[in-house]
Protein backbone atom coordinates (compact mmCIF):
# COMPACT_ATOMS: atom_id res chain seq x y z
CA UNK A 1 0.00 0.00 0.00
CA UNK A 2 1.24 3.44 -0.87
CA UNK A 3 0.81 5.97 1.89
CA UNK A 4 1.12 9.73 2.02
CA UNK A 5 -0.10 12.89 3.71
CA UNK A 6 -3.80 13.47 4.16
CA UNK A 7 -5.81 16.16 5.91
CA UNK A 8 -9.44 16.77 6.75
CA UNK A 9 -9.60 19.60 4.22
CA UNK A 10 -8.05 17.60 1.37
CA UNK A 11 -9.83 14.29 1.93
CA UNK A 12 -13.40 14.61 3.17
CA UNK A 13 -13.67 10.82 2.96
CA UNK A 14 -10.52 10.29 4.95
CA UNK A 15 -11.86 7.28 6.80
CA UNK A 16 -11.90 5.31 3.53
CA UNK A 17 -8.38 6.45 2.62
CA UNK A 18 -6.59 5.46 5.82
CA UNK A 19 -5.96 1.84 6.89
CA UNK A 20 -8.15 0.54 9.68
CA UNK A 21 -6.59 -1.51 12.46
CA UNK A 22 -3.30 0.40 12.16
CA UNK A 23 -1.01 1.64 14.89
CA UNK A 24 -1.90 5.32 15.30
CA UNK A 25 0.81 7.61 16.70
CA UNK A 26 0.19 11.18 17.86
CA UNK A 27 3.11 13.62 17.78
CA UNK A 28 3.47 17.22 18.90
CA UNK A 29 6.79 17.29 16.95
CA UNK A 30 8.84 17.45 20.17
CA UNK A 31 10.80 14.91 22.20
CA UNK A 32 7.64 13.24 23.47
CA UNK A 33 6.41 12.76 19.94
CA UNK A 34 9.74 11.28 18.91
CA UNK A 35 9.47 8.61 21.60
CA UNK A 36 5.87 7.88 20.61
CA UNK A 37 6.92 7.46 16.97
CA UNK A 38 9.75 5.10 17.92
CA UNK A 39 7.49 2.94 20.09
CA UNK A 40 4.63 2.98 17.60
CA UNK A 41 6.97 1.97 14.78
CA UNK A 42 8.38 -0.83 16.96
CA UNK A 43 4.96 -2.31 17.67
CA UNK A 44 3.69 -1.88 14.11
CA UNK A 45 6.79 -3.70 12.86
CA UNK A 46 6.48 -6.52 15.41
CA UNK A 47 2.79 -7.06 14.53
CA UNK A 48 2.97 -6.35 10.80
CA UNK A 49 0.49 -3.45 11.07
CA UNK A 50 0.28 -0.19 9.08
CA UNK A 51 1.50 3.00 10.75
CA UNK A 52 -0.46 6.27 10.80
CA UNK A 53 1.06 9.42 12.34
CA UNK A 54 -1.15 12.35 13.29
CA UNK A 55 -0.12 15.89 14.21
CA UNK A 56 -2.63 18.41 15.52
CA UNK A 57 -1.68 21.87 14.31
CA UNK A 58 -2.66 24.82 16.46
CA UNK A 59 -2.82 28.49 15.60
CA UNK A 60 0.46 30.15 16.63
CA UNK A 61 -0.99 33.11 18.53
CA UNK A 62 -1.16 33.60 22.33
CA UNK A 63 -4.96 33.15 22.53
CA UNK A 64 -5.90 30.54 25.10
CA UNK A 65 -9.62 29.68 25.08
CA UNK A 66 -11.65 29.17 28.21
CA UNK A 67 -13.21 26.11 26.55
CA UNK A 68 -10.30 24.32 24.81
CA UNK A 69 -12.52 21.43 23.66
CA UNK A 70 -14.45 23.98 21.57
CA UNK A 71 -11.27 25.42 20.02
CA UNK A 72 -11.42 25.09 16.20
CA UNK A 73 -8.71 27.32 14.68
CA UNK A 74 -8.57 27.54 10.91
CA UNK A 75 -5.76 25.52 9.37
CA UNK A 76 -4.59 27.24 6.22
CA UNK A 77 -4.13 24.85 3.29
CA UNK A 78 -0.77 26.50 2.64
CA UNK A 79 0.41 25.37 6.08
CA UNK A 80 -0.39 21.70 5.55
CA UNK A 81 2.75 20.82 3.50
CA UNK A 82 4.99 22.37 6.15
CA UNK A 83 3.39 20.40 8.98
CA UNK A 84 3.48 17.20 6.91
CA UNK A 85 7.15 17.77 6.07
CA UNK A 86 7.97 18.21 9.77
CA UNK A 87 6.22 14.92 10.56
CA UNK A 88 8.04 13.11 7.73
CA UNK A 89 11.37 14.43 9.01
CA UNK A 90 10.60 13.28 12.55
CA UNK A 91 9.58 9.80 11.41
CA UNK A 92 12.72 9.55 9.25
CA UNK A 93 14.89 10.56 12.22
CA UNK A 94 13.48 7.89 14.55
CA UNK A 95 12.57 4.96 12.29
CA UNK A 96 13.88 3.22 9.20
CA UNK A 97 10.63 3.79 7.31
CA UNK A 98 10.38 5.28 3.84
CA UNK A 99 7.79 7.96 3.15
CA UNK A 100 5.64 5.39 1.36
CA UNK A 101 5.59 3.15 4.46
CA UNK A 102 3.25 5.26 6.62
CA UNK A 103 0.37 7.73 6.49
CA UNK A 104 0.43 11.29 7.78
CA UNK A 105 -2.68 13.09 9.04
CA UNK A 106 -2.62 16.81 9.80
CA UNK A 107 -5.48 17.72 12.10
CA UNK A 108 -6.67 20.90 13.74
CA UNK A 109 -8.34 21.93 16.98
CA UNK A 110 -8.12 20.64 20.53
CA UNK A 111 -5.39 17.94 20.52
CA UNK A 112 -7.21 15.31 22.57
CA UNK A 113 -10.53 15.86 20.79
CA UNK A 114 -8.95 15.66 17.33
CA UNK A 115 -6.95 12.53 18.18
CA UNK A 116 -9.95 10.75 19.72
CA UNK A 117 -12.08 11.72 16.71
CA UNK A 118 -9.52 10.22 14.33
CA UNK A 119 -9.29 7.04 16.44
CA UNK A 120 -13.06 6.68 16.24
CA UNK A 121 -12.87 6.91 12.45
CA UNK A 122 -10.05 4.45 11.73
CA UNK A 123 -10.41 2.04 14.72
CA UNK A 124 -6.66 1.59 15.38
CA UNK A 125 -5.29 -1.52 17.02
CA UNK A 126 -3.27 0.76 19.28
CA UNK A 127 -2.94 4.50 19.85
CA UNK A 128 0.52 5.68 20.96
CA UNK A 129 1.30 9.11 22.37
CA UNK A 130 4.06 10.69 24.40
CA UNK A 131 4.02 12.31 27.82
CA UNK A 132 6.81 14.61 28.94
CA UNK A 133 8.65 13.90 32.19
CA UNK A 134 9.85 17.48 32.49
CA UNK A 135 8.76 19.44 35.56
CA UNK A 136 7.21 22.29 33.58
CA UNK A 137 4.09 23.61 31.93
CA UNK A 138 4.83 21.27 29.00
CA UNK A 139 4.63 18.27 31.31
CA UNK A 140 1.31 19.40 32.78
CA UNK A 141 -0.21 20.06 29.36
CA UNK A 142 0.95 16.79 27.80
CA UNK A 143 -0.10 14.78 30.85
CA UNK A 144 -3.53 16.39 30.75
CA UNK A 145 -3.90 15.57 27.06
CA UNK A 146 -2.80 11.97 27.70
CA UNK A 147 -5.34 11.54 30.50
CA UNK A 148 -8.13 12.96 28.34
CA UNK A 149 -7.26 10.59 25.51
CA UNK A 150 -7.06 7.59 27.85
CA UNK A 151 -10.50 8.53 29.21
CA UNK A 152 -12.24 8.91 25.85
CA UNK A 153 -10.35 6.90 23.20
CA UNK A 154 -12.25 3.91 21.79
CA UNK A 155 -9.09 1.79 21.66
CA UNK A 156 -6.14 0.75 23.79
CA UNK A 157 -3.66 3.55 24.44
CA UNK A 158 0.08 3.42 25.10
CA UNK A 159 1.66 6.44 26.79
CA UNK A 160 5.34 6.31 25.86
CA UNK A 161 8.07 7.88 27.96
CA UNK A 162 11.74 8.44 27.28
CA UNK A 163 14.63 6.75 29.05
CA UNK A 164 12.65 3.98 30.68
CA UNK A 165 14.39 0.98 32.21
CA UNK A 166 14.74 -2.43 30.59
CA UNK A 167 12.85 -4.30 33.30
CA UNK A 168 9.76 -6.51 33.20
CA UNK A 169 6.25 -5.90 31.95
CA UNK A 170 4.08 -5.29 35.01
CA UNK A 171 0.35 -5.98 34.61
CA UNK A 172 -2.13 -4.97 37.29
CA UNK A 173 -5.21 -7.09 37.85
CA UNK A 174 -8.34 -6.97 40.00
CA UNK A 175 -9.36 -10.38 38.56
CA UNK A 176 -12.20 -8.83 36.54
CA UNK A 177 -12.97 -9.66 32.91
CA UNK A 178 -11.48 -6.31 31.88
CA UNK A 179 -8.24 -7.11 33.70
CA UNK A 180 -8.11 -10.49 31.93
CA UNK A 181 -7.97 -8.69 28.58
CA UNK A 182 -5.15 -6.54 29.97
CA UNK A 183 -3.26 -9.70 30.99
CA UNK A 184 -3.56 -11.09 27.47
CA UNK A 185 -2.20 -7.82 26.07
CA UNK A 186 0.64 -7.84 28.61
CA UNK A 187 1.51 -11.42 27.67
CA UNK A 188 1.78 -10.43 24.01
CA UNK A 189 3.98 -7.42 24.76
CA UNK A 190 6.20 -9.41 27.12
CA UNK A 191 6.55 -12.25 24.61
CA UNK A 192 7.26 -10.09 21.58
CA UNK A 193 9.68 -7.88 23.49
CA UNK A 194 11.21 -10.83 25.38
CA UNK A 195 10.51 -9.39 28.81
CA UNK A 196 9.64 -11.05 32.10
CA UNK A 197 5.95 -10.75 33.01
CA UNK A 198 4.93 -9.78 36.55
CA UNK A 199 1.28 -9.88 37.62
CA UNK A 200 0.35 -7.53 40.47
CA UNK A 201 -2.82 -7.65 42.57
CA UNK A 202 -3.49 -4.99 45.21
CA UNK A 203 -5.55 -5.81 48.28
CA UNK A 204 -7.28 -2.51 49.00
CA UNK A 205 -8.49 -3.32 52.52
CA UNK A 206 -8.99 -1.35 55.71
CA UNK A 207 -6.12 -1.66 58.14
CA UNK A 208 -6.27 -1.12 61.92
CA UNK A 209 -5.22 2.41 62.86
CA UNK A 210 -4.31 4.09 66.15
CA UNK A 211 -7.10 6.54 66.83
CA UNK A 212 -9.44 7.68 69.56
CA UNK A 213 -12.30 6.39 67.41
CA UNK A 214 -13.09 2.75 66.78
CA UNK A 215 -12.10 1.85 63.18
CA UNK A 216 -14.97 1.14 60.80
CA UNK A 217 -13.37 -2.12 59.69
CA UNK A 218 -10.19 -4.05 60.30
CA UNK A 219 -8.58 -7.09 58.72
CA UNK A 220 -6.66 -9.28 61.13
CA UNK A 221 -3.32 -10.80 60.16
CA UNK A 222 -4.73 -14.30 59.68
CA UNK A 223 -7.47 -13.13 57.32
CA UNK A 224 -5.04 -10.91 55.44
CA UNK A 225 -2.66 -13.85 55.02
CA UNK A 226 -5.47 -15.97 53.64
CA UNK A 227 -6.42 -13.23 51.18
CA UNK A 228 -2.81 -12.99 50.03
CA UNK A 229 -2.54 -16.75 49.50
CA UNK A 230 -5.82 -16.87 47.57
CA UNK A 231 -4.77 -13.96 45.36
CA UNK A 232 -1.40 -15.57 44.62
CA UNK A 233 -3.07 -18.85 43.71
CA UNK A 234 -5.59 -17.13 41.43
CA UNK A 235 -2.86 -15.03 39.83
CA UNK A 236 -0.82 -18.14 39.07
CA UNK A 237 -3.87 -19.81 37.55
CA UNK A 238 -4.43 -16.79 35.29
CA UNK A 239 -0.83 -16.86 34.06
CA UNK A 240 -1.23 -20.54 33.27
CA UNK A 241 -4.51 -19.83 31.47
CA UNK A 242 -2.89 -17.36 29.07
CA UNK A 243 0.08 -19.70 28.62
CA UNK A 244 2.93 -17.61 29.96
CA UNK A 245 5.49 -18.00 32.71
CA UNK A 246 5.68 -15.15 35.17
CA UNK A 247 5.65 -14.14 38.79
CA UNK A 248 2.75 -13.02 40.99
CA UNK A 249 2.95 -10.19 43.51
CA UNK A 250 0.25 -9.35 46.05
CA UNK A 251 0.49 -6.01 47.83
CA UNK A 252 -1.75 -4.22 50.33
CA UNK A 253 -2.73 -0.63 49.68
CA UNK A 254 -4.29 1.81 47.28
CA UNK A 255 -4.04 0.26 43.78
CA UNK A 256 -2.95 3.40 41.91
CA UNK A 257 -0.16 4.20 44.37
CA UNK A 258 0.96 0.59 44.71
CA UNK A 259 1.11 0.02 40.94
CA UNK A 260 3.28 3.11 40.45
CA UNK A 261 5.52 2.29 43.42
CA UNK A 262 6.00 -1.35 42.43
CA UNK A 263 6.77 -0.37 38.82
CA UNK A 264 9.50 1.96 40.06
CA UNK A 265 10.87 -0.67 42.46
CA UNK A 266 11.05 -3.33 39.73
CA UNK A 267 12.32 -0.95 37.07
CA UNK A 268 9.40 -1.99 34.89
CA UNK A 269 9.71 -1.21 31.20
CA UNK A 270 5.92 -1.11 30.85
CA UNK A 271 2.86 -1.05 33.08
CA UNK A 272 -0.36 -2.55 31.71
CA UNK A 273 -3.72 -1.63 33.23
CA UNK A 274 -7.32 -1.98 32.10
CA UNK A 275 -10.16 0.49 32.01
CA UNK A 276 -13.80 -0.44 31.68
CA UNK A 277 -14.73 2.48 29.45
CA UNK A 278 -18.19 2.56 31.03
CA UNK A 279 -20.27 5.33 32.50
CA UNK A 280 -21.12 5.48 36.17
CA UNK A 281 -19.22 4.47 39.28
CA UNK A 282 -17.51 1.37 37.83
CA UNK A 283 -15.93 3.47 35.07
CA UNK A 284 -14.89 6.12 37.56
CA UNK A 285 -13.28 3.59 39.89
CA UNK A 286 -11.19 1.61 37.40
CA UNK A 287 -10.78 4.60 35.08
CA UNK A 288 -9.34 6.70 37.88
CA UNK A 289 -6.69 4.05 38.60
CA UNK A 290 -5.62 3.99 34.94
CA UNK A 291 -5.47 7.77 34.73
CA UNK A 292 -3.50 8.02 37.96
CA UNK A 293 -0.96 5.49 36.69
CA UNK A 294 -0.69 7.39 33.40
CA UNK A 295 -0.04 10.55 35.38
CA UNK A 296 2.50 9.15 37.83
CA UNK A 297 4.37 6.18 36.35
CA UNK A 298 7.80 6.72 34.80
CA UNK A 299 7.59 3.68 32.53
CA UNK A 300 5.57 3.17 29.37
CA UNK A 301 1.91 2.70 30.30
CA UNK A 302 -0.49 0.60 28.22
CA UNK A 303 -4.15 1.20 29.02
CA UNK A 304 -6.20 -1.64 27.57
CA UNK A 305 -9.84 -0.99 26.71
CA UNK A 306 -11.85 -4.23 26.59
CA UNK A 307 -14.45 -2.55 24.36
CA UNK A 308 -11.84 -2.77 21.60
CA UNK A 309 -12.43 -6.55 21.45
CA UNK A 310 -13.05 -7.70 17.92
CA UNK A 311 -10.36 -5.37 16.59
CA UNK A 312 -6.69 -6.25 16.33
CA UNK A 313 -5.45 -6.04 19.91
CA UNK A 314 -2.12 -4.59 21.07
Amino acid sequence: MQHGATTRSEHKGRQTELPRGAVLVATELGDSGSEAIARGDEWATLCGLPLVVVHVALRSDPFVPLLPHEYRPDLAIAEVPRHARNVRDQVAAHTARRTSDFDIVIERGSPHAAIVRLAEEIAPALLVLGSSQKSSLERMLLSSIAEQIVRHAPCSVMVARRQVSEGPVLVATDFSDAAMVALEAAREHATKRRRELVLLHCLDVFQPVLTTFEPAAAIDATTLGSLRDAARELGGALLAKVGVAGSVLVEVGDPARMITAKAAELGAAMVVVATHGRTGFSRMALGSVAESVVRSARSHVLVVRPSALGRPRP
